[in-house]
């Protein structure tokens, strides 16, 4: 972790300088001509007039010039005031100052004039001092040392907050499922990624106690029906045909139960891993017609209501998953219904709802949640002797949660439960 930052620093401390320098040659190309032409602007009049004085009074010798060049020197201070050849300059600045225009040079930093004698005026500034360097360098290396400085002050909190990522990432990895992440400063900018972390981690660790429960009561559900296998073997033993036709009819109502709890385990599953939903166009009328007729050789009678006028014609869904939650919840219905079950669909507001109903005893208040949970079955008349393994509205649960709807039960018109399914369905809705 120290690595990581101390690259950062290392990085902030040679990007700082060359920055600076960048942006100083950038801004130096960008603006070059503009200040040339204003230095020129600026200070063609001063030596102009440093000229006149150099040439007064006229005729003028060359004792009475440089007599005028020792005073004027002396007035312009450490600005050094020379006269030199024409010749002493190249060609390029030659061909400038012939043309009477002020040269401007950087190295050394003087300004230059032709005058009329042909020999060039030029005004320089005197060379630094040699200590000026070293302070230049001196607070250079300061303000780097305080920017390492104040980078160190404003990202150790952040490495102290990414260091408790780390341990927390590390116990979740080695098993540890109740870690949490805490003592993350409310400011840090690791925060929303500390609470992410936590809610992944209470998710995981979830998931890990269902599949627990779930393993649990899978061998629970598993050990009855083969330890009552085993038995009608055993009483095979000395039975005459017919007692042994029995108990190889009750065998085999044993392996159908363990058949049927494999296969709801399968279809739990599979909706677990988050399959993709095959999402289509689902014309209700004649779907929940097909239903119908499936179920109408059950033990109870299976009514249809019409649907409203103002109600979608088709839905999107999974129909292979939404056939699922129908033939799963009237199957439900009628082993709880003393006659009849029915079945109705309507649209609310944005979302669909398919509601089946029964006249049986109905859901206590207190377990209308409970019941959707794998392998939860009530004590009362919806008990294991009225068959199901346990699973059916558990997976109506998750088809419900799969296409982002929900699912619920309550009270029903005929005193009995009343199961919906609802969800988002785009519709077309007849005219």
């Amino acid at each position: 972790m120290w690595k990581v930052l101390l690259r950062q620093l290392l990085l902030v401390v040679v990007l700082l300088p060359l920055s600076l320098f960048g942006i100083n040659a950038i801004v130096a190309s960008l603006i070059s001509d503009q200040g040339d032409d204003y230095t020129r602007h600026t200070f063609v009049g001063a030596l102009k007039t440093l000229e006149q004085e150099l040439h007064i009074p006229p005729p003028l010798n060359e004792e009475q010039f440089q007599q005028n060049l020792a005073r004027l020197q002396h007035s312009m201070g450490v600005l050094q005031l020379r006269v030199l050849p024409l010749a002493h300059f190249k060609a390029d600045e030659t061909a400038l100052l012939q043309q009477g225009k002020l040269l401007n040079q950087l190295e050394p930093d003087r300004l230059s004039l032709l005058m009329r004698d042909g020999r060039v005026l030029t005004l320089q500034t005197p060379a630094p001092p040699s200590q000026l360097n070293a302070i230049i360098a001196v607070w250079g290396l300061t303000l780097l040392a305080l920017a390492a400085l104040l980078y160190t002050l404003q990202v150790r909190p952040f490495w102290r907050d990414l260091q408790r990522l780390r341990e927390a990432a590390a116990r979740l990895g080695e098993g540890e499922l109740h870690t949490r992440v805490s003592n993350i400063r409310q400011s840090s900018s690791l925060q929303p990624l500390a609470e992410r972390m936590n809610q992944m981690a209470a998710q995981i660790e979830q998931l890990v106690a269902r599949q627990q429960e779930l393993l649990n009561a899978v061998a629970h559900e598993l050990r009855t029906p083969l330890a009552r296998a085993y038995f009608s073997l055993d009483l095979q033993d000395g039975k005459n045909a017919a007692q042994i036709a029995l108990l190889q009819q009750k065998l085999r109502e044993d392996l159908g139960e363990i058949d049927t709890l494999i296969n709801e385990l399968l279809g739990y599953g599979k909706l677990d891993a988050r399959e993709p939903l095959q999402l289509q166009a689902v014309a209700l009328q004649p779907w929940l017609e097909q239903i119908q007729a499936a179920h109408s050789a059950g033990r109870c009678t299976i009514t249809l209501a019409a649907i409203p006028v103002n109600a979608p014609i088709t839905v999107a869904a999974d129909e292979r998953l939404l056939r699922h939650v129908l033939d799963n919840l009237i199957r439900n219905a009628c082993r709880h219904a003393q006659t009849t079950v029915w079945i109705s669909a309507h649209a609310e507001g944005q979302t669909m709802q398919l509601v089946v109903e029964d006249d049986g005893p109905g859901v206590p208040a207190a377990d209308r949640e409970r019941i959707f949970e794998p392998f939860v079955r009530l004590d009362d008349s919806r008990s294991r002797d009225t068959g199901g393994v346990g699973l059916g509205l558990a997976l109506v649960k998750r088809i419900a949660q799969r296409h982002k709807g929900a699912v619920w039960v309550e009270p029903g018109a005929h005193g009995g439960a009343r199961f919906v399914f609802a969800w988002p369905a785009v519709a077309e809705k007849a005219g």
